[in-house]
């Protein structure tokens, strides 16, 4: 279920326009994330969200150096949470929003959700 969540999220956010880079933006997923509540694209954000955090832990659990637990989600973080960090973060960082927004939902989670 995961699995097709991911797929679902990376097809709808990447091909929202033939000339759109291949990857999310972090300008892309802050639209995104800002969307009405309960609509089907909020619903985009959270699944964004959720799939960069189960990659990450799950790289870093196969033993992927590269991707240390930088960041410790707790288990009762809601995903309203989880998608104001990364709207917070974004905001902060205008200058950012062309890159991919994984690595800024990396950053914002490292920076929101620090393990102690």
């Amino acid at each position: 279920m995961r699995r097709a969540c991911l797929l679902l999220s990376l097809f709808v956010l990447s091909h929202a326009g033939a000339e759109e880079d291949a990857y999310i933006t972090g300008e892309k997923l802050l639209e995104t994330c800002k969307a009405p509540p309960a609509s089907f694209t909020e619903s985009m954000c959270f699944f964004y969200l959720s799939s960069v955090t189960e990659n990450w832990h799950g790289r870093s659990r196969l033993g992927d150096a590269d991707a240390a637990p930088n960041f410790c989600v707790p288990a009762n973080v809601t995903g309203s949470e989880l998608r104001d960090a990364a709207v917070s973060y974004l905001e902060a960082h205008p200058g950012m929003l062309r890159l991919p927004a994984s690595e800024q939902v990396i950053s914002a989670f490292r920076l929101a959700f620090p393990c102690d």
